[in-house]
């Protein structure tokens, strides 16, 4: 998965390696063994962000890319959660 993705977060281009979580797009519990070690079915994902995709509460158009967020999550959080500048509330 870091080859993959260059080392780099799928989203916010992150690159400290320590930070990054190799995330499935298929839960690991519902994965075949094949599934659980096939690079395509998932992302690197900064740890954060990890825990957004891992809770629901965003995911990835499978044509486009684009993020898609939870209502759950207001716009300036994500905003914060995708990259963008860090603005104090």
């Amino acid at each position: 998965m870091i080859d993959l993705w260059e080392g780099q977060c799928a989203v916010t281009g992150a690159y400290t390696l320590r930070a990054l979580v190799a995330s499935h797009a298929k839960p690991w519990t519902d994965s075949t063994d094949v599934e659980k070690l096939d690079t395509s079915n998932g992302l690197l994902l900064a740890g954060t962000l990890d825990k957004v995709y891992d809770g629901y509460l965003m995911s990835v158009h499978p044509e486009t890319g684009e993020l898609l967020f939870s209502d759950a999550i207001d716009e300036a959080e994500r905003a914060r959660l995708a990259g963008g500048p860090y603005a104090p509330a």
